[in-house]
């Protein structure tokens, strides 16, 4: 099996594979941000909705959109910040070194373009799967979780 070049899928002078640690590293953190966020605000309303039918009162479960609010925030400041990184390595090959000539010497010329995307684009997709993946996983909480009497019938999606 051939083992992966980190050093050409980074900038020339940079470390690929100190880069591709800190993207898994945004995307962890990212992936338990959302996981603290939805079961803090998804166990805190099940528990007012439940001691509110303790005491007799009718008190729906707050939809599931509702509950979505702030968890997706690390994949977003991460699709806001891959981007910028990419175009932050294109440009790097311009400063202090030049390398942006030696890479215009190369037979292949997609080389720059592999060197400045490959690594953002790939955290990209890794979180676009892993923030399909929580919601699909916040999805079966709230449903096998929040008994249907608590809910104002239908209005899960966010449809009131």
């Amino acid at each position: 099996m051939r083992r992966l070049d980190w050093e050409a899928l980074a900038p020339l002078g940079q470390d690929g594979r100190r880069t591709a640690r800190r993207i898994g590293l945004c995307l962890g953190l990212s992936t338990l941000w959302g996981l603290c966020q939805f079961l803090a605000s998804f166990l805190d309303a099940r528990q007012t909705v439940l001691w509110a039918a303790r005491l007799g009162e009718r008190f729906p479960m707050p939809s599931f959109a509702a509950l979505l609010s702030r968890t997706m925030l690390g994949f977003e400041i991460l699709a806001v910040f891959l981007p910028l990184a990419a175009a932050g390595n294109y440009l790097s090959h311009y400063l202090e070194t030049r390398s942006i000539y030696l890479m215009r010497r190369l037979p292949d010329r997609r080389d720059l373009w592999r060197r400045c995307l490959a690594l953002p684009a790939a955290g990209l997709l890794g979180g676009v799967v892993l923030a399909l993946a929580l919601l699909g996983l916040f999805l079966a909480v709230y449903r096998l979780c929040t008994p249907w009497e608590l809910t104002a019938g239908g209005a899960w999606w966010g449809m009131q």
